[in-house]
């Protein structure tokens, strides 16, 4: 599930609440499945919503599921908006080792929205790239730079003195002039 308190954050929230969140730290497993993680809080048990009623106690939901306003559902139902783009922005130092293939990403990621509606989804990546040939840390991030390619989203280096650019870049493209229809 998404980390931190609040696990995502709208427009009331203050921005330091969103860098906070993102400070987690470097004792994780050393193999890394950035494109796996973003699936897995997407789907299956983590968007649950279930129709059993629960109070806040252990144990009153069924393995996986968190008591949410009196039912029991996954730590993310809500996430997905039904009348909002959805935006994954993947960052790592290392290649992907997510199980699946890229082609199967691409198909389920965008599976997640019905672009017949108006929205769609936009991948995007700040990854170890050529510009960080040298730089004696992390391997280059072929995976994401593909499935973020398929999805016309932002490639930035990890390795840039400045994050301002990426951002905005990667904010052109997600919030610009929409140019495909």
């Amino acid at each position: 599930q998404f980390q931190g308190t609040p696990s995502w954050i709208d427009d009331t929230i203050e921005t330091s609440v969103f860098a906070n969140n993102l400070l987690v730290g470097t004792s994780g497993h050393w193999e890394e499945m950035g494109l796996n993680g973003a699936w897995m809080a997407f789907s299956g048990s983590n968007v649950t919503s279930t129709s059993i009623v629960c109070i806040n106690a252990p144990n009153a939901c069924p393995s996986g599921l968190w008591c949410l306003d009196g039912l029991c559902r996954g730590p993310n139902v809500g996430f997905l908006r039904h009348d909002a783009d959805l935006v994954i922005l993947l960052i790592s130092d290392e290649e992907d080792s997510s199980p699946e293939t890229t082609d199967w990403y691409i198909e389920h990621y965008a599976d997640l929205k019905d672009p017949q509606k108006g929205y769609g989804v936009k991948v995007h990546a700040l990854v170890h790239d050529d510009q960080c040939f040298g730089s004696g840390y992390g391997t280059k991030g072929t995976r994401y730079i593909e499935v973020v390619k398929q999805f016309d989203g932002h490639v930035g280096s990890l390795c840039t003195s400045d994050f301002g650019g990426e951002i905005e870049d990667i904010a052109d493209k997600t919030f610009g002039l929409k140019d495909q229809f």
